[in-house]
């Protein structure tokens, strides 16, 4: 999934930024734990839209907190947005969150927003960090125009602006900013396992288990996945098995808000991983979802990619809410599908 980037490559994202009373780092999955400590400690204030499900929905699953910073940790790596850990001087301790991220309203580069622990809210720091950042984001970021929900506008008022895309984009609105929009509504029942002869659909979800084979049938086709799909410089990625840790991830986070969806393709008896299904938003104009599928190098032979290319088609147009469906690679090629119009907004 790639994303349209908030910055250009040549400008230098910052890493660590120093202020008097914290230190501002990216949040990675290098440090997700500290990252999940502040969002569970933090039950009931947030500083963001009292409405939203999150952190509610991390509590007690520690598999949502990670598969979120996996999705931070992929918008950084793209330069899609940033999310600061709000550090103790000494990085032992996160005390919120700062966001610089891509905006979906109308007129606007970027959204910034922030959180704090509850302490540390009624200490007055969520004030102090919002007042850096009103001088530090015009003076570093390249950006226009800024929207700051629930600081200089109230949630309420912004969810109310105009967003970038029109008004019959795919897609049903998300819960909040901070989240993908719903590719699927929130009554439609997602498939979770589906059984074939040579092969068994299951959901790409976190575990070491699932990485790790994902991790096997990546490395293993590599020549082949490079060969299949246009060059992006974000897939096939998979050389280090933190890259698998941090597309995977992402794309449970995807799951888990309803806004993309990947099937690992296992073998029947779930020894290794025979390929991937993913099923994900668009940008282009008049399509409502896009499904692309892979198999390793080792089942060309085969045939197993025409028989789960072909089961595919069926199992989207019989089980799923779309009307039309992109297939780039497939129905079209690449250099066709990258010429074809597309909206201004990410879809994610």
């Amino acid at each position: 999934m790639n994303l349209r980037k908030l910055v250009a490559d040549g400008f230098e994202v910052p890493v660590r930024v120093e202020l008097e009373y914290v230190v501002l780092v990216p949040v990675t999955i290098r440090n997700w734990d500290k990252d999940y400590d502040a969002v569970v400690s933090t039950r009931g204030y947030t500083g963001l839209n009292p409405g939203l499900v999150w952190p509610e929905q991390t509590m007690g699953s520690v598999l949502f907190g990670l598969s979120d910073v996996c999705y931070m940790d992929k918008l950084l790596r793209g330069r899609a947005s940033v999310c600061y850990g709000i550090m103790t001087p000494d990085e032992r301790t996160e005390l919120g969150c700062l966001y610089v991220y891509r905006t979906r309203k109308l007129g606007y580069d970027a959204e910034i927003y922030c959180w704090v622990r509850r302490k540390e809210a009624e200490e007055g720091l969520r004030e102090r960090v919002y007042e850096f950042a009103e001088a530090w984001v015009p003076d570093v970021w390249p950006f226009g125009r800024t929207t700051w929900p629930g600081w200089k506008i109230p949630w309420p008022e912004w969810y109310a602006l105009p967003d970038k895309a029109p008004e019959n984009w795919p897609g049903n609105p998300p819960s909040h900013a901070l989240l993908p929009r719903r590719l699927v509504p929130d009554s439609f029942q997602i498939p979770t396992k589906v059984e074939k002869k040579r092969f068994v659909l299951v959901p790409l979800h976190l575990s070491m288990d699932t990485v790790a084979k994902h991790h096997e049938a990546i490395m293993s086709s590599v020549d082949h996945l490079n060969a299949s799909f246009p060059p992006s410089g974000d897939w096939p990625r998979g050389k280090r098995f933190e890259d698998a840790v941090v597309d995977v991830g992402s794309l449970h986070f995807h799951w888990y808000s309803r806004g993309a969806f990947a099937y690992s393709l296992r073998d029947p008896g779930d020894a290794r991983a025979l390929g991937c299904i993913s099923i994900e938003p668009t940008r282009k104009v008049g399509y409502q979802a896009e499904v692309c599928s892979w198999v390793r190098e080792s089942e060309l032979r085969s045939g197993l990619d025409e028989e789960v290319n072909e089961f595919t088609h069926a199992w989207i147009q019989s089980q799923w809410p779309f009307d039309r469906v992109a297939w780039p690679g497939r129905d079209f090629n690449w250099a066709a599908w990258g010429a074809m119009p597309e909206y201004e907004l990410d879809p994610v």
